[in-house]
């Protein structure tokens, strides 16, 4: 004989075979990976230099934000130099629709015309990407998802040109924020 439930509203509050609540039919939203210093939703957790030129360093700082900084004293460069790392562990972006990163601080005092790429790829040594967007700013960076379905690595990478100035230490970039939304 099949169940004959009432058709009346249920709420979070009531009992129905012995469970109390509801599935509202949403994933976690945001979802962070990264929350001022605190790894989240990450089995294997942590950030990997994938292109790390002398002249700029990317690490944990314990202060609780990712940073690029200025490895050496050399004040001068040729060209553009890059900086680039990839979250350990690849993330699933399906029930996605933004990667977003919050950049505390992108210093132009240290060097000139920084910029933060953020981007995705199903490698995990990448140097293109399925989707990327660069941001030249202090603030949050936004990228649209949508489109990927399954497992990606996220990638950050900073970009700079011209002259250096600071010593070694210095902050470029202070990344506070990883989260998918």
């Amino acid at each position: 004989m099949p169940w004959k439930l009432p058709i009346i509203p249920i709420f979070s509050t009531v009992v129905i075979l012995g469970i109390i609540g509801s599935f509202e039919g949403y994933t976690s939203s945001p979802l962070y990976l990264f929350n001022n210093g605190t790894w989240n939703n990450l089995q294997t957790i942590g950030i990997s230099p994938i292109e790390d030129p002398a002249l700029i360093a990317v690490e944990e700082n314990s202060a609780g934000y990712l940073l690029f900084r200025k490895a050496n004293s050399n004040n001068s460069t040729p060209s553009v130099v890059t900086s680039s790392a990839r979250l350990n562990q690849a993330v699933n972006l399906t029930a996605y629709n933004y990667l977003n990163i919050k950049i505390s601080q992108l210093l132009t005092n240290v060097v000139n015309s920084p910029q933060i790429m953020i981007g995705v790829s199903t490698s995990s040594t990448a140097v293109s990407y399925a989707l990327s967007s660069y941001i030249a700013s202090s603030g949050l960076a936004v990228l649209n998802i949508q489109s990927l379905s399954g497992v990606y690595f996220i990638y950050l990478k900073l970009s700079v040109s011209g002259v250096y100035a600071g010593s070694p230490g210095s902050h470029i970039a202070e990344i506070t924020q990883i989260f998918l939304s």
